[in-house]
């Protein structure tokens, strides 16, 4: 089987992780961007209910033209799995984009999850990826950057193929076009996630899920604290306020998660659309592994697409590394966290900028 170090398509990157306060502060930043008034309901055509929330930049550069993104997010978690990327996009926004643009993200709880519907009836990635489509209707957005992750990325995949007009840019983080064969160190943490009730365990579960050793037994440039204490209390303190799952919806979303494919001429449809792609996997991640990011790359190709490989990358939703987005000549700093990456948040921020209109930038 090729490894990863193997595809010259998808050079390998480091990723420092968690190393700062201002990390572990992105990490807690819930209460900033999910407030108790945040969260507000839309029904749509599709025939259900959606909790959503709006986040924004908050120097506002007057008159300029606003840069519109949604936030499509995986198996059974909700929109606020995004914090550390709002919180730290947010933060880097105007430095970024040199205070010419506006940004408006838009972040949602998919049908199944969290505050919104869970309808009986089957689900698809196609479906779920209409229910995208109606979201953006409602809030009269022809078009928007999309940016999905695991789950996520299939309904992203799904929504670029059905309606490319309205894809500004398209960000696939540790994802798959389907029919892939599981990594069978994922199944027994898995489970033990599932099933566990005391937070302590779903932390456990998590970590071993999630994250691997040889990150997690890094320390962090603050204290003695390693990654794996900092990560562990996180996940802890997340867990206590988790609410409870719904058994009908993870079985949809299972069930659309496994019946999820692309075929060949779909991806060539999606890569003939020309908007910039950015593709991101983790070297080690083993929910979704990553040859699948490679075959993306196989297939999603020309000078509109940018990959990046984590080369210690899995889930996880931060890093902080400025060396890492020295190609993108707006970013100045990228966002990851191993063992799977969620993305390189000013890097994704440039394939924002990038399809605004600066047709020189280089994703």
């Amino acid at each position: 089987m090729m490894s990863v170090q193997e595809e010259p398509l998808s050079p390998l990157v480091a990723a420092e992780g968690v190393t700062s306060l201002r990390h572990i502060d992105a990490l807690y930043a819930n209460s900033k961007h999910f407030g108790p008034n945040s969260k507000k309901k839309a029904a749509l055509s599709t025939g259900i209910t959606v909790q959503y929330a709006i986040h924004e930049n908050e120097v506002k550069a007057s008159g300029a033209m606003e840069e519109r993104v949604i936030l499509i997010m995986g198996f059974m978690c909700t929109n606020e799995a995004w914090t550390p990327l709002i919180d730290m996009l947010l933060h880097k926004w105007d430095d970024a984009v040199d205070g010419t643009r506006n940004v408006k993200l838009v972040s949602f709880d998919n049908r199944g999850v969290g505050g919104s519907d869970v309808p009986w009836w089957r689900y698809t990635t196609s479906g779920m990826a209409q229910d995208a489509l109606a979201l953006m209707d409602h809030f009269n957005w022809e078009s928007a950057h999309v940016v999905g992750v695991s789950m996520g990325g299939m309904i992203s995949l799904e929504l670029a193929s059905t309606v490319p007009k309205r894809v500004k840019s398209l960000t696939l983080m540790v994802t798959t076009r389907g029919k892939y064969v599981e990594d069978p160190r994922s199944k027994d943490p898995m489970k033990e996630n599932i099933d566990a009730t005391e937070p302590e365990a779903i932390a456990k579960a998590q970590l071993k899920l999630l994250y691997s050793d040889v990150y997690l037994d890094q320390p962090i440039s603050i204290g003695d604290a390693t990654r794996r204490e900092v990560m562990y209390q996180f996940l802890e303190d997340r867990a206590n306020v988790r609410e409870k799952l719904s058994y009908l919806g993870m079985i949809n979303q299972f069930l659309a998660i496994r019946t999820h494919w692309i075929s060949d001429e779909r991806l060539l449809a999606i890569n003939d659309a020309g908007f910039p792609i950015l593709l991101v996997g983790g070297a080690m991640d083993i929910l979704i592994p990553p040859r699948e990011m490679l075959t993306l790359r196989q297939h999603l190709k020309g000078d509109h697409v940018q990959t990046f490989l984590r080369a210690r990358g899995s889930w996880g939703l931060l890093s902080i590394s400025r060396r890492n987005c020295r190609r993108s000549h707006r970013a100045n700093s990228a966002y990851a966290l191993p063992r799977r990456v969620i993305t390189s948040v000013v890097t994704t921020t440039s394939s924002f900028v990038t399809v605004s209109g600066n047709s020189s930038h280089d994703l």
